[in-house]
């Protein structure tokens, strides 16, 4: 077992709400819901710029979704509920993660760049407050 430990340091006062675990330097790419009030069976989104592609998995809240398409420039039709999480309900400002779930393969361009991603009620940090996470990861074959 290998552990991973990471800590957030606040230099204003700001609410933590989400950890990750990423195999590149800096946290991928995230785009913000406009949609206000997605339900869990809402099959589209629209989202605040474009540039997602077709086939790419992101990090809704704790749901991964996958673009099925690209409607328009910022609406993404979407297929809910992947990797066995479940679909939940989004709203205006939610931040979506760019990540690709196990096992994706070649098939999903970018494969790799996030490999666990957890979402939890935020937690409110003062200035110059820190927060650790750790992930301990087991692989075995």
């Amino acid at each position: 077992m290998t552990s991973f430990t990471g800590t957030i340091t606040a230099s204003t006062g700001e609410s933590v709400g989400e950890s990750f675990l990423v195999m590149t330097a800096t946290k991928p790419a995230v785009f913000t819901v406009t949609t206000s009030n997605v339900t869990a069976g809402a099959a589209a989104l629209t989202v605040n710029t474009s540039g997602a592609l077709a086939g790419q998995y992101y990090q809704m809240n704790n749901e991964v979704i996958l673009i099925s398409s690209t409607a328009a420039s910022n609406v993404w039709n979407i297929t809910r509920a992947q990797n066995n999480s479940t679909a939940g309900t989004a709203k205006t400002g939610d931040v979506l993660t760019f990540g690709n779930i196990p096992g994706a393969g070649a098939s999903n361009p970018g494969n790799g760049d996030m490999f666990a991603h957890a979402g939890f009620q935020a937690l409110a940090l003062n200035s110059s407050d820190s927060i650790a996470f750790t992930w301990s990861v087991n692989v075995t074959s």
